[in-house]
């Protein structure tokens, strides 16, 4: 059965450069940076090698698939393991008013499906499992490994079981960090399969309603519906007819 990891959500990116892969495969490498709670992991982002030029300098948004690739350096006898994403979309930039903003970057999304390798009694004490993913990066059978912990911190997960080895699941989360070639990720949501799904028939899909958002509005806006707010209240010198009942009864 397919296993995936993809990870959607914010990434930066600097140092775009012309880069050969294995099989002769060019990609444009960036150094890349994934916003987490406790800082920015650093990452290999790679684009599509037959794009005009790699991405300029800042934050992007997109879906990547993530692989982990152990580099070895000039002279270096260690290996030391680093994640590895691959655009499958067109990364957009994130607009200045996002970046301008002094609240933190959201960490971005993983979506892992894949079947649970280990679910012991050594990790069952923290609440956790762990899925290996075979997948395509730049070359066939790229693995990742993630060690998918329940939050203690939500209550909705305080009697969700464990999953079986052996189990395929598909687990929503966000990452928390990157050890020993291991990624660490917080559930926030996770389906157990695979499952019999019966669609509906139907002629065609309903038509659907758009609105606009204002995604830049602050305090004007803001100071602009509580002033449409106040008035709407009824006037402290002339109570409504609901309130005088009230006060008659």
């Amino acid at each position: 059965m397919a296993t995936s990891c993809n990870v959607h959500g914010v990434v930066g990116v600097r140092n775009g450069r012309a880069f050969t892969y294995a099989h002769g495969k060019t990609f444009w490498k960036h150094d890349g940076f994934l916003p987490l709670p406790s800082g920015d992991l650093a990452v290999d982002f790679f684009t599509f090698g037959g794009d005009p030029a790699p991405l300029d300098d800042g934050p992007y948004s997109g879906i990547a698939r993530v692989v982990s690739q152990t580099t070895v350096g000039t002279n270096v006898e260690t290996t030391d393991p680093v994640l590895q994403l691959f655009a499958t979309d067109d990364f957009a930039a994130v607009p200045p008013i996002a970046v301008e903003s002094d609240a933190p970057m959201p960490s971005p999304a993983f979506i892992v499906v894949g079947r649970v390798c280990r679910s012991n009694l050594e990790v069952d004490q923290n609440r956790a499992f762990d899925i290996d993913v075979s997948q395509y990066g730049a070359a066939p059978q790229q693995l990742i490994r993630l060690r998918c912990f329940y939050p203690s911190s939500h209550s909705r997960f305080v009697k969700t079981p464990l999953p079986n080895v052996s189990k395929h699941v598909v687990v929503h989360g966000y990452l928390a960090g990157f050890d020993h070639g291991r990624c660490l990720i917080h559930v926030r949501d996770i389906s157990l399969g695979p499952g019999e799904i019966v669609s509906p028939a139907g002629d065609s899909p309903p038509s659907m309603t758009l609105g606009r958002f204002d995604w830049k509005g602050k305090g004007a806006k803001r100071a602009k519906y509580e002033n449409d707010f106040d008035k709407d209240q009824p006037s402290s010198s002339q109570p409504t007819s609901s309130s005088s009942q009230s006060i008659c009864t």
